[in-house]
């Protein structure tokens, strides 16, 4: 089913190169589709990149009351794909984060560049199936493996519903890591109106709200993962980081998996002002000068 998706966008789009936007968790940020004034949500991607060659638009921006929190969410239809006449391949509700690629081909890629462990994902939704239909949102965090040439899946975690719900309802999604000792490199999250198998024209999907929580330790460190001082923690205006081992950087990303920042390391030292960190956990990795991850760990800015 993927694959035949995906080959029929390749086909239909043509797209330029654009700078990349961290991607609206919360559904308040839209913007337009290439060649058209549909919009998608900001870092997500849609089959509203069809409507252009004809397709019924089927991801909305979702103003009208009520709503979950802030301004807006996502409307999520599922329609009609112009041109393919294969039953239960033909029509398509999905919302996914991600992006279309540039030229010279033209494709969709899935996910974005992410290395946390959540133990969790949070969000909200609302469903109308048409029939017996299954709305869902699929979770994956994966890593490239350049051995075989794929990215191997780190954690998944799925919610399903079949359920007419027209009040907006709080989702957990536990992630199941099938790695203890291995950071992902991309997150991923699929939503669709219908189930891939016997979708039904008009089944609606609403999301709103992205958030991640908690924090799956690797030990993938073995023998140095005592070698780095933190302090203070909590941090204020500023954060020393100090490491027993040579060290040359440290990388540091909230706990959404969004980089922060990376910070050179001299005399295996460094002090990083926070002070205009949000307030809330945030996760570091300290590498050599090769690149080697020497340690990984966490620290709370609670200014």
């Amino acid at each position: 089913m993927k694959k035949l998706l995906l080959s029929i966008c390749s086909a239909m789009i043509l797209v330029s190169a654009g700078n990349a936007q961290a991607p609206s968790y919360n559904m308040e940020s839209w913007q337009n589709v290439q060649f058209g004034t549909v919009q998608d949500p900001v870092g997500w991607a849609s089959f509203n990149i069809l409507v252009a060659g004809g397709m019924q638009q089927s991801v909305y921006k979702e103003t009208t009351p009520p709503l979950f929190q802030g301004t807006a969410s996502a409307k999520i239809v599922t329609r009609e794909i112009t041109g393919v006449a294969v039953p239960g391949y033909d029509t398509v509700g999905l919302l996914i984060l991600g992006k279309i690629t540039a030229f010279p081909s033209q494709s969709i890629k899935y996910g974005i560049n992410y290395t946390g462990r959540p133990a969790t994902v949070n969000f909200a939704t609302q469903y109308v199936p048409v029939g017996l239909d299954t709305g869902w949102v699929l979770v994956q965090l994966t890593k490239w493996n350049s051995t075989n040439g794929r990215a191997d899946t780190i954690a998944s975690g799925k919610f399903q519903t079949s359920t007419n719900s027209t009040v907006w309802t709080q989702r957990v999604v536990n992630m199941n890591y099938v790695s203890n000792t291995i950071s992902p490199d991309t997150l991923k999250i699929y939503c669709s109106s219908s189930s891939l198998h016997r979708p039904k024209l008009g089944s609606t999907l609403w999301v709103d709200d992205f958030t991640f929580n908690g924090w799956v330790s690797t030990n993938d460190i073995d023998g140095v993962i005592n070698n780095v001082s933190v302090f203070p923690n909590p941090a204020n205006n500023s954060l020393s980081l100090e490491c027993s081992v040579d060290s040359k950087f440290v990388e540091v990303s909230d706990i959404a998996g969004r980089k922060v920042g990376t910070y050179q390391m001299n005399g295996n030292k460094t002090v990083i002002n926070t002070s205009e960190f949000s307030k809330g956990l945030y996760i570091y990795q300290v590498t050599d000068s090769n690149n080697k991850v020497l340690n990984r760990g966490k620290f709370e800015v609670a200014h």
